[in-house]
């Protein structure tokens, strides 16, 4: 129903292929839900003079973070993934391997970060993954034009459901 409405720009792709294909970086993440908290296990890892070690076990210790097991560890990612949050992308960007970055404030409370290292690009040329760029993109964009429809079709119909147990996907599409 939506296909032929999307329209995938260059610069699109471009920041698909640079996000894919780019530099990424690994860094090591301490969550707090306060900044006062978070200033102070980024001095504690600074004392230790920006030991990955230390910082890793006082990720483990009181990170609010699901990469707290882990030691803070995330998959590394592209400074231009706009998955990752913009302040975590910021910082890890203007860092260099082994530094910390200063506290930042995020959705779920205040960051500290650790780079650990920069990973440099595979290889892959903008040319050899272009269409295959454009195809992600543009079924990426058409699933989320499917579901404004979906979600616009079902405000203005008017449905009756005669199986209680299917009503739950009525309901969800509502958002009741």
């Amino acid at each position: 129903m939506v296909r032929g409405t999307v329209e995938v720009s260059a610069e699109q792709v471009e920041r698909a292929w640079r996000t894919q294909h780019g530099e990424r970086v690994r860094i090591r993440i301490i969550l707090t839900p306060s900044m006062t908290d978070a200033q102070n296990l980024r001095s504690q890892a600074l004392a230790a003079g920006s030991d990955e070690y230390t910082f890793a076990k006082l990720a483990e210790t009181y990170s609010t973070d699901n990469s707290a097991p882990l030691g803070g560890l995330i998959e590394p990612f592209s400074t231009e993934d706009p998955a990752y949050e913009e302040t975590v992308r910021r910082v890890a960007a203007g860092l260099q391997p082994g530094q910390i970055g200063p506290v930042v404030a995020t959705r779920n409370g205040h960051a500290v970060i650790l780079l650990t290292d920069r990973i440099p690009p595979d290889g892959v040329t903008l040319e050899e993954s272009r269409e295959r760029l454009r195809e992600q993109i543009t079924l990426r964009q058409e699933r989320i034009s499917m579901d404004q429809l979906a979600n616009q079709l079902l405000s203005t119909a008017h449905v009756r459901v005669f199986d209680p147990a299917l009503s739950w996907s009525v309901e969800a599409g509502r958002g009741d």
